[in-house]
């Protein structure tokens, strides 16, 4: 009785996930076989990756916030998640010719599945785009230091193996999350990812560094954005934060945004089978 009532009110919250996006519409038309065979299948790839209806409502939400990125970015942008990653594997296998179909009546392109060797350019640069957008898409200053709920997706739903991006002092890393979905290790901080990088990019114009320097200057921290200082904090206003500065990520909070995903010593992302953190992309 008790595990039907809490399947019950996991799924009504799925529900709810999915009634609350910004991309109700699109969530609404997934395949219908999509969740049932993502939740036996996902795990071979993704091992230990949790198969409940929230987790997935939160990926394939993540996934859509991407492809949105896509559409708007005229160049390549790299998925930062490997949760959000997970379901569009599965559906590529499942149904290649109605992924394709669904990006074109949702997104007005088709956005394909690209291999980090098959990406074009630098892929901490198709990051980088694709965190630009991330915040536009959220309406955060696209130069400043804040992480994007996209960004924050593994790290919120604890993604066994994913990545976990947060600020530090000013600048914006990334470490690995292990098998048991916490952070561990040592930070990175991709060139690409700071302000000034973006500006030389042609991701963000000057007026945008600007601002997000001036509103720096006036929380009076100090410094210019993208140095590295040593207290960890985040600028999202969506994030929960506790009295540590980290965010409070339980409970299925999953709005917290300085919990995010990351990559290896070279990279920031999602890996689709690749050393480097973020095989998985789509070209302009």
């Amino acid at each position: 009785m008790f595990a039907q009532i809490k399947q019950r009110l996991i799924d009504a919250k799925a529900k709810r996930i999915f009634k609350q996006s910004r991309y109700t519409q699109q969530l609404q038309d997934l395949p219908e076989s999509l969740f049932p065979i993502w939740r036996t299948t996902a795990k071979r790839e993704f091992p230990g990756i949790p198969s409940d209806a929230i987790f997935f409502a939160r990926a394939a939400e993540g996934l859509m916030t991407f492809f949105d990125c896509v559409q708007r970015s005229s160049v390549p942008c790299a998925l930062p998640s490997r949760a959000a990653d997970s379901v569009w594997h599965v559906w590529a296998a499942l149904s290649p010719i109605g992924l394709d179909a669904f990006c074109r009546k949702h997104f007005g392109r088709e956005i394909p599945h690209v291999e980090v060797t098959q990406m074009p350019g630098k892929t901490d640069e198709a990051l980088a785009a694709c965190l630009v957008q991330a915040r536009k898409l959220q309406g955060l200053l696209e130069a400043s230091n804040t992480v994007p709920d996209l960004f924050a997706l593994d790290r919120v739903l604890k993604m066994p193996n994913g990545y976990a991006y947060q600020t530090k002092g000013t600048a914006l890393g990334f470490r690995d999350i292990n098998r048991q979905g916490e952070p561990q290790g040592a930070f990175i901080f991709p060139d690409a990812f700071k302000p000034h990088e973006l500006l030389a990019l042609g991701l963000v114009s000057a007026v945008a560094l600007e601002v997000a320097e001036r509103r720096l200057r006036d929380q009076g921290s100090g410094g210019y954005i993208g140095d590295t200082g040593s207290t960890d904090y985040t600028a999202s206003s969506s994030s929960r934060h506790r009295d540590d500065g980290t965010s409070d990520c339980s409970n299925g909070d999953t709005s917290a945004s300085d919990c995010a995903s990351g990559a290896d010593s070279g990279s920031a992302g999602s890996s689709c089978g690749s050393s480097c953190g973020s095989s998985c992309g789509s070209s302009s």
